[in-house]
C-alpha cells in the first residue's frame, strides 16, 4: 500500500461521491484533509473483520473483490 494524491485530488473525489456532493468547500476540504489516499497492489487485503473500524472506501480506479467469509472463518482470523 502506498499513500498518494494532494488535497486537490482528494477534494474532487470526494466531491464524486454522491452523499457528499451537497457538502460546502469548506466541508469537503476539512474531510479532504483527512482522509488520506492509498494505493492497494492486486490481492493486497483493504479490510478486515478481525480488525473492526468505521471507515468509508471511495474507489478512484481499479476493482475490488468483496468476500464475505463465515463466522467460523471470521473467528479464524481473529487469532
Amino acid at each position: 500500500m502506498t499513500h498518494s494524491g494532494d488535497d486537490s485530488e482528494r477534494t474532487w473525489c470526494i466531491s464524486e461521491v454522491g452523499i457528499l456532493r451537497d457538502l460546502s468547500a469548506t466541508e469537503m476540504d476539512a474531510i479532504a484533509a483527512a482522509a488520506p489516499m492509498k494505493t492497494y497492489g492486486a490481492g493486497e487485503l483493504l479490510h478486515s473483520p478481525a480488525q473492526p473500524s468505521e471507515v468509508l472506501f471511495i474507489l478512484k480506479k481499479g476493482r475490488v473483490r468483496i468476500t464475505v467469509l463465515d463466522a467460523e472463518r471470521i473467528a479464524d482470523h481473529a487469532g
